[in-house]
């Protein structure tokens, strides 16, 4: 079965430790979701060298997905975000696909253009994801895009 590798990691450094939590949460969310079930391999990798001062800085703090081919790429989309609107506190994701990269925003409703643009990241043509439409901002959306 032919496979390709997403990275994840935490776009807002900011939150130290939280970074880790937050990757290990994504972790077991993806690997209880039935959907995913058997699609979706994960390990850990560095994101760079360790940060002087800080404990832990630089390890394993990505989070890898070897991606089967007969995963739809919506369900894992959808899964993602589904993790994020979940968290108490939601963490910037920032995913990347070879030289592609898509930055999943920490709070917000989501549309249908970043769905879209998440799942053609995900899909077996990232050619698509650099075709698809970027995400506008929330306040660029109006009331009736997203109901209350």
């Amino acid at each position: 079965m032919p496979e390709f590798e997403i990275s994840i990691a935490v776009a807002d450094r900011d939150g130290g430790d939280d970074a880790g939590e937050a990757l290990r949460s994504l972790r077991d969310w993806i690997v209880l979701d039935e959907d995913l079930a058997g699609a979706v391999r994960t390990g850990w990798a560095t994101g760079g060298p360790a940060v002087p001062g800080r404990m832990g800085g630089g390890l394993f703090d990505v989070l890898q997905l070897a991606i089967g081919s007969s995963l739809s790429a919506g369900a894992l989309a959808v899964s993602i975000l589904q993790w994020r609107d979940a968290r108490r506190k939601p963490a910037t994701l920032r995913l990347r696909r070879g030289d592609l990269e898509l930055e999943v925003p920490a709070g917000g409703p989501y549309d249908a253009a970043a769905v879209r643009a998440l799942t053609a990241l995900l899909a077996a043509d990232p050619t698509a994801a650099a075709a698809a439409p970027a995400a506008p901002a929330a306040s660029e959306s109006s009331a009736d895009e997203h109901p209350a």
